[in-house]
């Protein structure tokens, strides 16, 4: 897709494959290919549903397993969007047209590897069907107030796995040092606390925005999009008393049952 300074990502840019909405260009055979990718040992999956604090958190993890260096090269390159592959815009680097394609452009990124992916628990990249199970690790974050139910249950249900961490975007509001330093931990890296608390400088909000190379305004049209407002609770000045409670309704019946609770 050509991208123009008024460009939109919408149901018309996107591919609807079983009831389902995906990037634009994704086939059934991709998706059936997405789980099966190997991964290789001590990779890192950033996954969420979208605009769940994804770019905050790829950032974060890219600076820990580099000590708290800032790497100025476009986030997009240095940890590949897997899903996304597909879909055709002059940025994105890493074009697939293939099943084929995705499984040979995979297997070629360099370690240490660190992904993003916005698919479901049952269709990341796990290495399916085979007899050892991958040694890498997903990190997944939750954003309240959004139509995803099925997507956050599907990886709520693993929670208690070893390989699996989840993050509340609000937690992270709240207490970044602390997830820097539980993210740490997960995925095996030490850092002093003078690293830590220099990556809490360098991943805040306005940080965030004003470095380019990680909000992504290099794109033509997306200005903005991924460094938004950065606050908790924004869904308040959108939503009416009456969309509030059917909402809340909703939510306690998507949830119930789950152990995962509505806390805001």
């Amino acid at each position: 897709m050509s991208m123009s300074e008024d460009s939109t990502i919408g149901p018309s840019n996107d591919a609807v494959i079983d009831g389902k909405v995906w990037v634009k260009g994704t086939t059934k055979e991709m998706l059936d290919t997405f789980p099966k990718l190997i991964p290789k040992k001590e990779d890192i999956f950033v996954c969420t549903f979208p605009r769940s604090g994804t770019t905050w958190t790829q950032e974060i993890v890219w600076q820990i397993i580099n000590d708290g260096k800032i790497d100025y090269r476009p986030l997009h390159v240095r940890m590949p969007w897997v899903d996304g592959m597909p879909y055709a815009q002059p940025e994105n680097p890493y074009l697939v047209t293939s099943a084929g394609m995705i499984e040979k452009m995979f297997e070629c990124f360099p370690s240490p590897r660190v992904f993003k992916s916005h698919l479901p628990y049952d269709l990341v990249p796990k290495g399916c069907g085979q007899a050892a199970k991958p040694q890498a690790r997903y990190i997944y974050v939750m954003l309240y107030y959004g139509p995803w139910f099925d997507h956050v249950l599907s990886w709520w249900k693993h929670k208690d796995d070893p390989d699996v961490l989840i993050l509340k975007y609000e937690d992270m509001k709240e207490d970044l040092l602390g997830t820097i330093r539980k993210i740490a931990t997960f995925i095996g890296k030490e850092l002093p606390l003078e690293t830590l608390e220099r990556i809490v400088s360098q991943t805040s909000f306005n940080a965030m925005q004003k470095e380019g190379n990680s909000n992504f305004s290099f794109l033509r049209g997306f200005k903005g999009l991924c460094i938004r407002k950065g606050e908790v609770g924004n869904w308040k000045d959108y939503f009416t008393e009456d969309q509030s409670k059917r909402f809340d309704s909703l939510i306690k019946e998507k949830l119930a049952g789950s152990g995962l609770e509505d806390e805001f």
